[in-house]
C-alpha cells in the first residue's frame, strides 16, 4: 500500500510522475503510442483521474515486467498472491458465489502454475481498470493481463437459473497492481472487454 500512495503523491507533484520512485517523468518525456486505436489509450476516466492519466500509461508499460522480477525472485508479494490463487485449486469453494474459476488438477501447486504465470506477465494482452482489492469498496486501479493458452487450464463454474453450469478455461487472468506487486490468478473463459477511453 505504501507503493500505491508513493505513486499516488508524485501525481501531485508537477513534474516528478512516478511509477517507482525511482525513473521520474514529466510531460517532456518519451511516453508510449496513445492514439485512439492503441490498447494504450484504452485508460478508464475513473482511473485518470484518481492516479492521472501518464501514471496509468506508465502502470500498463511497467508493472507486468515489475510482477515478472517479484515473480522470478520469489518475492514475499507473489507468497501473500498465492494464498488467493490456491483458492481456485479447489473446486468446493464455489459455494454461494456466482462464478469461480478453478484450476485444472495438474496445474494445482504452484511451481507448476509459476510458468504460466509467467508467460502471461511477459506476453500477455494488458489493461488498466479498477478493481474490488483487498477490500477497498470503491476499488483501486489495477492491471490485467491475459493470455490464451492452447490447452485447457481450468473450469468456470457459474449459476444459471437453478442449475451450475461448468466451461473450460484456455485464458489465464493476472492482477497486479499498479506498481506491479501482483494481487492474484486464475482461469477464465474469455477476455476481459476492453474498456472505452
Amino acid at each position: 500500500m505504501g507503493e500505491l500512495k508513493e505513486v499516488l503523491g508524485a501525481a501531485k507533484r508537477p513534474g516528478s510522475l512516478s511509477i517507482d520512485g525511482k525513473g521520474a517523468f514529466d510531460r517532456r518525456s518519451r511516453l508510449p503510442d496513445l492514439r485512439e486505436d492503441s490498447d494504450k489509450a484504452k485508460i478508464p476516466a475513473s482511473v485518470a483521474k484518481e492516479i492521472g492519466r501518464q501514471i496509468a500509461v506508465k502502470a500498463l508499460t511497467a508493472a507486468a515486467k515489475k510482477a515478472a522480477t517479484k515473480l522470478a525472485r520469489g518475492s514475499r508479494a507473489w507468497t501473500k498472491a498465492f494464498t488467493h490463487i490456491a483458492q481456485h485449486f479447489n473446486p468446493s469453494l464455489f459455494g454461494n458465489r456466482v462464478t469461480h474459476g478453478v484450476f485444472v488438477s495438474a496445474l494445482r501447486r504452484k511451481d507448476l502454475l509459476e510458468p504460466l504465470i509467467e508467460e502471461t506477465l511477459k506476453k500477455g494482452r494488458r489493461q488498466i481498470t479498477k478493481a474490488v482489492v483487498h477490500d477497498v469498496a470503491e476499488g483501486r486501479p489495477v492491471v490485467i493481463i491475459e493470455r490464451e493458452f492452447e490447452q485447457i487450464i481450468g473450469v468456470t463454474r457459474f449459476r444459471r437459473g437453478e442449475g451450475v453450469v461448468a466451461e473450460n478455461c484456455r485464458i489465464l487472468r493476472v492482477i497486479v497492481d499498479v506498481t506491479g506487486t501482483p494481487v492474484t490468478a486464475y482461469p477464465v473463459t474469455e477476455f476481459l472487454r476492453l474498456v472505452a477511453p
